[in-house]
Parts: C-alpha cells; sequence; structure tokens
C-alpha cells in the first residue's frame, strides 16, 4: 500500500524528530539502564518533566511513578512458565515504553506514533518489514 506523506508544522517536526533521536540513542548506547530511561521517559510524557520531587507528590503520584519503571511492573507475559526471561528481560522496558507510550497523549498522534513505533521495533522483533507501520 502506498502512503501520503504527511507532516505537522515545522516545529512540533524538529520536536518529534530530537524526541525520537535521543530517546533512541538513551535507549541503545549502553550508558544509562533501559529500565531508567524508560521511567524518565514516561514520567515526562505523563507529568511535563522528570526531576519531580517524589516526596511532594501525593501517594497515588509516586506509586505512578513508580509504575513507569519496568523493573515495578508485571506484565502478561511474565505469568507463564514457557517464556525465555532472558529475552524477554532485554525487551521488556521496551514493550512497557510502547504500551505506556500508546495509552499517553503522544500516542495518540498517528503521525508521531507510527515513527516512534517504528523506531523502537527493530530492537523488540527479529525482523520487521520495510515500512513498518503498526
Amino acid at each position: 500500500m502506498t502512503y501520503r506523506e504527511l507532516s505537522a508544522q515545522a516545529l512540533a517536526e524538529t520536536d518529534y524528530e530530537s524526541f525520537l533521536t535521543e530517546l533512541e540513542r538513551a535507549l541503545t548506547n549502553g550508558r544509562r539502564d533501559p529500565n531508567a530511561v524508560v521511567q524518565e521517559t514516561l514520567t515526562e510524557i505523563y507529568f511535563g518533566h522528570s526531576n519531580t520531587e517524589t516526596d511532594q507528590l501525593p501517594s497515588a503520584a509516586r506509586a505512578v511513578i513508580h509504575t513507569f519503571d519496568p523493573r515495578n511492573v508485571t506484565t502478561e507475559p511474565e505469568y507463564y512458565t514457557d517464556i525465555d526471561t532472558a529475552r524477554y528481560s532485554d525487551r521488556k522496558p521496551l514493550i512497557w515504553l510502547w504500551q505506556m507510550f500508546d495509552r499517553s497523549p503522544l500516542g495518540q498522534n498517528a503521525l508521531l506514533g507510527h515513527r516512534f513505533r517504528r523506531m523502537l521495533s527493530p530492537y523488540i522483533f527479529a525482523k520487521v518489514g520495510k515500512n513498518f507501520k503498526c
């Protein structure tokens, strides 16, 4: 299928590209634990910044921030005994980021969402086709 070329306003396009480039670099350069990158990114997406003083927040908000860290979450595949835990643990932060991104206002924007998923997909799946769109 041939897709139309769509874009946002120039400043939005610049910010979208910066967000995706910086996120991919942080997740893959080996300098930081991907779980911490995911927690920080989700906190920024949902709260607008990541330097939130958690001790000043209500307990429900603190619980949300803890849940942004994939290490504090159990996903459905983890319940099953046939899971390859080593392979899954490497991908879990990226899968959690994908799921939580999709639930956010950013994830409702197909223009950014398709790019986001295309950026993450090679790190989650063994193979994706050309012009992957999910």
